[in-house]
C-alpha cells in the first residue's frame, strides 16, 4: 500500500490562498480571523524555511493589495536564494496584479520545461496570452516525454496558429492584454481563475481568439468595462486587430 505524503506547510498554505485569489476579490473584513491564521503560520515557517515563507508572504500581500510590500517580500525571497521557484511565484505575483507584459518577459528563463515547472505553471502562459511561446514549449515538453494530458494542448495550438498567420507576435497580444490588466489593477479587481480562451477558425469565417476574464461584478458592470476596454484599445492601438476578441464577463466559482 501506498503511505500518502503529507502535503508541506508551505503547500498548505499556497492552496489557502489560491482558493482566496480565484474567489476574484482582495481579502474583505470578514476574512481578519483567517487572515491572522495565515500570516502567524507564514511567520513559523520562516524558522524553517525562510524563502518559502517570504513567497508566501508575498502571496498574502498580493490579496491585501498591497504590490509594494509582495515585491519587497520576493525580493527578499531572491537575495536568500535566487531561482525558479522565487522566478516562478514573481510571474504569479505580476499576472494577479494585470503586469502580463513584465510577466512575458520573465517566462523563457523561468518556466521552459527543461526547468521543471512547465506544467505547474502551463495556465500562466494562458493569463498573459502568450500562445505561440506556449505551443513551441508544448512541443519541446512533449518531445522530452513530458505527460501534458489534461491540458488544453490542441486549442493552445489553434489560438498560436491563428495569431502566427495573422502576424501578431506574442508580445503584441500581451500588450493588448496588459491594458486589460491595467483596468483590473484600478479596480483592485483578480479574475476568476485564468482567462476562458476559445477559438473560430471554421471555414469562411474570420479566424478569431477569444480571452475572457471573469470577473466579480455584475453583468451589465461587466459589459461597460469590456466597451472601456475597447475604447482604451482603440485609442493606444488604432491597428488592433479583428483577430483578437478581448472581453470581461461577470462569473462565479459556481
Amino acid at each position: 500500500m501506498t503511505v500518502p505524503v503529507k502535503a508541506s506547510v508551505y503547500n498548505n498554505l499556497i492552496d489557502e490562498i489560491n482558493v482566496r485569489l480565484r474567489a476574484g476579490l482582495p481579502v474583505q473584513p470578514s476574512d481578519v480571523f483567517w487572515l491572522n491564521r495565515v500570516k502567524q503560520d507564514a511567520k513559523r515557517l520562516m524558522k524553517i524555511n525562510a524563502v518559502e515563507a517570504y513567497v508566501v508572504l508575498a502571496a498574502i500581500a498580493s490579496l491585501e493589495w498591497d504590490e509594494k510590500t509582495a515585491r519587497s517580500y520576493l525580493t527578499s525571497a531572491t537575495n536568500l536564494q535566487p531561482g525558479v521557484l522565487v522566478k516562478s511565484q514573481e510571474i504569479v505575483l505580476l499576472t494577479n496584479f494585470g503586469y502580463f507584459l513584465e510577466a512575458f518577459r520573465l517566462v523563457n528563463e523561468t518556466l521552459s520545461p527543461e526547468l521543471g515547472m512547465f506544467q505547474k505553471f502551463f495556465n500562466v502562459f494562458i493569463m498573459i496570452g502568450a500562445f505561440q511561446q506556449l505551443e513551441k514549449f508544448q512541443q519541446q515538453a512533449m518531445a522530452m516525454g513530458i505527460d501534458l494530458t489534461g491540458l488544453p494542448t490542441e486549442l493552445v495550438s489553434k489560438a498560436s496558429h491563428i495569431m502566427k498567420s495573422t502576424h501578431i507576435s506574442d508580445e503584441r497580444v500581451v500588450e493588448f492584454l496588459n491594458v486589460a490588466g491595467s483596468m483590473l489593477r484600478d479596480r483592485k479587481m483578480f479574475t476568476l481563475n485564468e482567462p476562458v480562451i476559445s477559438v473560430d477558425d471554421d471555414p469562411g469565417h474570420l479566424p478569431t481568439v477569444f480571452v475572457t476574464f471573469l470577473v466579480h461584478v455584475k453583468p451589465e458592470v461587466a459589459a461597460d468595462m469590456t466597451f472601456e476596454l475597447y475604447e482604451k484599445l482603440l485609442d493606444k492601438f488604432p491597428d488592433y486587430p479583428a483577430n483578437l476578441n478581448i472581453a470581461f464577463r461577470s462569473g462565479s466559482l459556481q
